[in-house]
């Protein structure tokens, strides 16, 4: 299916299958897709892991955020099988997932394009937040203008995580906002870093099994996602990180690196020494979970 085919799609259905059939192992053509946007920005970090920025009109506007990498990405003979039967989005590849983390989420992205909201498409998600991180600290003023940000990245169903980046005040408001469950806090992803003054919420899009071939994507889930952030950037408010939670920030990167990711470094770089020596056939040695 060609873009122009893409545009004259009005399915959710069909608008999520899209997605998950594009490239799992590129993200040129979603970044594509979205730079053609009417205010589009498009850039890279330091490191070559590009993005895009839509600005929002909107008076109130939120920033709506999902990342287009998959840990797929840049690899060989990984063709996605995706099968859709009795509302469940899997894959018929016994090695190969459907990328539904987070492709999932950037076909929320593509319907809310005329929302009046900023859209921020990542890559680098899987790559330590790379793009968040360059973003956080070379466009803080951009992304912090905003009311507050919602990623669409969460595995589960009526779930969200504000990790560090949510106030008592914000986590109450998405709970009546959006009726969904405020599950532990720990872990990170791209609103860590990309919060600095403001509140950020990941919500549950439907997924499950991510990261392996046994992935699967309940659609009634995804789409009850989709009103609830249609609901939750309707008329929003601005909610900013109290001094507590920016305390948490700082002490976050010293406990785990969660902005200037030392820790996460050498563990990569650990897992290129695994991959080699396995290559080489001196052992078998699983690789460090991210």
């Amino acid at each position: 299916m060609k873009k122009e085919e893409l545009e004259k799609i009005h399915s959710k259905k069909k608008i999520l299958n899209y997605f998950l059939r594009r490239d799992i192992t590129s993200t040129e053509e979603i970044l594509s897709i979205f730079q053609k946007m009417p205010g589009a920005i498009r850039g890279e970090s330091s490191k070559g892991y590009p993005y895009v920025f839509v600005p929002g009109k909107a008076k109130n506007k939120v920033l709506l955020t999902a990342h287009c990498d998959t840990v797929w990405d840049g690899k060989v003979n990984c063709k996605q099988d995706v099968k859709y039967k009795k509302g469940v989005f899997s894959s018929g590849n016994k090695s190969v997932g459907i990328g539904a983390d987070d492709r999932a989420g950037i076909a929320m992205l593509y319907l809310l394009k005329n929302s009046g909201n900023s859209l921020l498409i990542t890559t680098g998600e899987e790559r330590k937040m790379s793009c968040s991180r360059y973003l956080s600290e070379r466009e803080y003023e951009l992304i912090n203008d905003h009311n507050f940000i919602v990623q669409l990245d969460k595995c589960g169903n009526k779930e969200f995580k504000c990790y560090s980046v949510g106030s008592e005040e914000f986590i109450e408001y998405i709970k009546q906002r959006t009726g969904f469950k405020y599950i532990n806090p720990y872990s990170y992803t791209d609103i860590v870093s990309l919060c600095k003054t403001i509140c950020g919420v990941n919500l549950s899009v439907g997924y499950y099994n991510e990261h392996s071939a046994d992935e699967y994507l309940i659609y009634d889930e995804w789409k009850e996602t989709f009103k609830a952030a249609k609901k939750l950037i309707k008329n929003s408010r601005k909610f900013e990180l109290d001094k507590k939670n920016i305390d948490e920030l700082y002490e976050d990167e010293d406990k785990f690196g969660y902005n200037d990711f030392d820790l996460l470094d050498l563990i990569e770089q650990m897992n290129e020494e695994i991959k080699r020596e396995n290559k080489d056939g001196y052992y078998d040695i699983p690789e460090i979970d991210l």
